[in-house]
């Protein structure tokens, strides 16, 4: 009988032992784009992401929007097969007029782990709304109002604020 238990515990360190090495993410895949959005009346940024850090820089300097999108795919099967879901990450922009919305879409529970960084250079005169499942965010020379909703991660912020604002946070 101390032999069955022996064996039995053997197999299941076994199998956990595997499962583990199983689970990591030992492949990857990236890719980067900048682009500029052109503005016209829009005053509002709205960021909707599921994972990934998030900069947002405000600049006395630009008139138009400058961003960088970082796309990363880690794989538990192999180096192609991140390359290959690098387009499983869909990030839809779009303007109205009075505001510019960045929504990013990718596949849950497939046993890949998808991560979107964005980089926002903006003009001052823009107020945004920031939607972070997981990631850290961090605002660098904001000057208007910001909603941020944070699920897990560090927020920064580097704000230059009138004499007579208010600064309220919620844990």
């Amino acid at each position: 009988m101390k032999n069955l238990i022996f064996i039995i515990m053997l197999i299941l360190l076994s199998w956990n032992c595997s499962d583990n090495l199983l689970s990591d993410y030992n492949y990857n895949a990236e890719s980067t784009e900048t682009q500029s959005i052109n503005l016209t009346t829009q005053t509002i940024l709205i960021l909707n992401n599921n994972n990934g850090n998030v900069t947002i820089t405000g600049s006395d300097t630009t008139s138009n929007i400058i961003y960088t999108i970082k796309k990363r795919v880690e794989s538990k099967r192999s180096e192609n097969d991140a390359q290959t879901h690098l387009s499983d990450i869909n990030i839809n922009i779009e303007q109205t007029s009075g505001t510019v919305k960045f929504d990013v879409n990718h596949p849950q529970n497939d046993n890949r782990n998808y991560q979107i960084n964005f980089e926002v250079v903006l003009p001052n005169n823009f107020s945004f709304n920031i939607n972070n499942g997981n990631g850290n965010i961090t605002l660098i020379s904001i000057t208007k109002s910001t909603d941020i909703n944070l699920g897990n991660g560090n927020l920064t912020a580097e704000l230059v604020l009138p004499d007579s604002s208010n600064i309220a946070l919620a844990v």
